[in-house]
Protein backbone atom coordinates (compact mmCIF):
# COMPACT_ATOMS: atom_id res chain seq x y z
CA UNK A 1 0.00 0.00 0.00
CA UNK A 2 2.98 2.34 0.37
CA UNK A 3 3.35 2.31 -3.43
CA UNK A 4 -0.30 3.21 -3.87
CA UNK A 5 -0.02 6.13 -1.41
CA UNK A 6 3.07 7.34 -3.28
CA UNK A 7 1.14 7.14 -6.57
CA UNK A 8 -1.74 9.15 -5.10
CA UNK A 9 0.64 11.77 -3.73
CA UNK A 10 2.41 12.21 -7.06
CA UNK A 11 -0.84 12.09 -9.05
CA UNK A 12 -1.96 15.33 -7.36
CA UNK A 13 0.95 17.14 -9.04
CA UNK A 14 0.17 16.14 -12.64
CA UNK A 15 -1.42 18.99 -14.62
CA UNK A 16 -0.95 17.86 -18.26
CA UNK A 17 -1.23 14.36 -19.72
CA UNK A 18 -0.39 13.22 -23.24
CA UNK A 19 -1.97 9.79 -23.53
CA UNK A 20 -1.37 7.29 -26.32
CA UNK A 21 -4.03 4.66 -25.94
CA UNK A 22 -3.78 1.04 -26.90
CA UNK A 23 -0.02 0.86 -27.38
CA UNK A 24 1.80 0.28 -24.11
CA UNK A 25 -0.80 0.30 -21.37
CA UNK A 26 -3.76 -2.05 -21.62
CA UNK A 27 -7.09 -0.34 -20.73
CA UNK A 28 -7.64 -2.87 -17.94
CA UNK A 29 -4.74 -1.24 -16.07
CA UNK A 30 -6.73 1.98 -15.81
CA UNK A 31 -9.79 0.04 -14.65
CA UNK A 32 -7.76 -1.57 -11.87
CA UNK A 33 -6.23 1.77 -10.81
CA UNK A 34 -9.68 3.34 -10.77
CA UNK A 35 -10.95 0.55 -8.55
CA UNK A 36 -8.05 1.09 -6.15
CA UNK A 37 -8.87 4.82 -6.20
CA UNK A 38 -12.55 4.11 -5.39
CA UNK A 39 -13.75 5.49 -8.73
CA UNK A 40 -12.18 8.91 -8.23
CA UNK A 41 -10.19 10.54 -11.08
CA UNK A 42 -6.67 9.10 -11.26
CA UNK A 43 -5.12 12.56 -11.67
CA UNK A 44 -7.34 14.78 -9.51
CA UNK A 45 -5.79 18.13 -10.50
CA UNK A 46 -5.36 17.47 -14.21
CA UNK A 47 -5.93 20.58 -16.34
CA UNK A 48 -5.07 19.45 -19.89
CA UNK A 49 -5.60 16.06 -21.56
CA UNK A 50 -4.44 15.20 -25.07
CA UNK A 51 -5.55 11.71 -26.02
CA UNK A 52 -4.07 10.13 -29.15
CA UNK A 53 -5.99 7.01 -30.11
CA UNK A 54 -6.92 4.55 -32.80
CA UNK A 55 -9.90 3.36 -30.75
CA UNK A 56 -12.60 6.01 -30.19
CA UNK A 57 -14.72 3.57 -28.18
CA UNK A 58 -12.09 3.33 -25.45
CA UNK A 59 -13.08 4.33 -21.93
CA UNK A 60 -9.52 5.36 -21.06
CA UNK A 61 -10.12 9.15 -20.95
CA UNK A 62 -12.98 8.66 -18.50
CA UNK A 63 -10.47 7.82 -15.78
CA UNK A 64 -8.85 11.25 -16.09
CA UNK A 65 -11.87 13.57 -16.27
CA UNK A 66 -11.98 15.72 -13.15
CA UNK A 67 -13.30 19.10 -11.96
CA UNK A 68 -10.03 20.90 -12.74
CA UNK A 69 -9.90 19.77 -16.40
CA UNK A 70 -9.93 22.81 -18.71
CA UNK A 71 -8.94 21.38 -22.09
CA UNK A 72 -9.29 18.04 -23.82
CA UNK A 73 -8.09 17.16 -27.32
CA UNK A 74 -8.96 13.83 -28.89
CA UNK A 75 -6.68 13.02 -31.81
CA UNK A 76 -7.11 10.23 -34.33
CA UNK A 77 -3.90 8.28 -34.78
CA UNK A 78 -2.46 6.56 -37.81
CA UNK A 79 -3.95 3.12 -38.32
CA UNK A 80 -7.36 4.25 -37.05
CA UNK A 81 -10.45 3.02 -38.91
CA UNK A 82 -11.36 4.90 -42.08
CA UNK A 83 -13.00 8.27 -41.59
CA UNK A 84 -16.65 7.17 -41.91
CA UNK A 85 -16.24 4.31 -39.41
CA UNK A 86 -14.24 6.57 -37.08
CA UNK A 87 -16.84 9.35 -37.19
CA UNK A 88 -19.68 6.88 -36.66
CA UNK A 89 -18.18 5.82 -33.30
CA UNK A 90 -17.71 9.32 -31.83
CA UNK A 91 -21.35 10.05 -30.86
CA UNK A 92 -21.36 6.99 -28.58
CA UNK A 93 -18.10 8.05 -26.95
CA UNK A 94 -19.20 11.67 -26.60
CA UNK A 95 -22.51 10.78 -24.99
CA UNK A 96 -20.62 8.77 -22.38
CA UNK A 97 -18.10 11.48 -21.52
CA UNK A 98 -20.08 14.74 -21.82
CA UNK A 99 -21.82 14.32 -18.47
CA UNK A 100 -18.44 13.89 -16.79
CA UNK A 101 -16.82 17.04 -18.16
CA UNK A 102 -16.73 20.12 -15.91
CA UNK A 103 -19.17 22.87 -16.89
CA UNK A 104 -16.37 25.41 -17.34
CA UNK A 105 -14.18 23.43 -19.73
CA UNK A 106 -12.55 25.93 -22.09
CA UNK A 107 -11.29 23.80 -24.96
CA UNK A 108 -12.64 20.59 -26.47
CA UNK A 109 -11.72 19.26 -29.89
CA UNK A 110 -11.75 16.09 -31.94
CA UNK A 111 -9.49 16.04 -34.96
CA UNK A 112 -7.03 14.00 -36.97
CA UNK A 113 -3.59 13.87 -35.48
CA UNK A 114 -1.11 16.26 -37.12
CA UNK A 115 1.58 14.45 -39.14
CA UNK A 116 4.41 15.66 -36.90
CA UNK A 117 2.75 14.62 -33.65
Amino acid sequence: MARWRRFQDRARHVRTLYLWSGEKVHPSVFMRLSKLNRGQPLLPRLRHLMWYTNIPMSTTPHFFVCDTLRSIALLRGEGAPDTSEWEAQWPIFLSSIMDLLPWDIRYFCIEPCPPDF
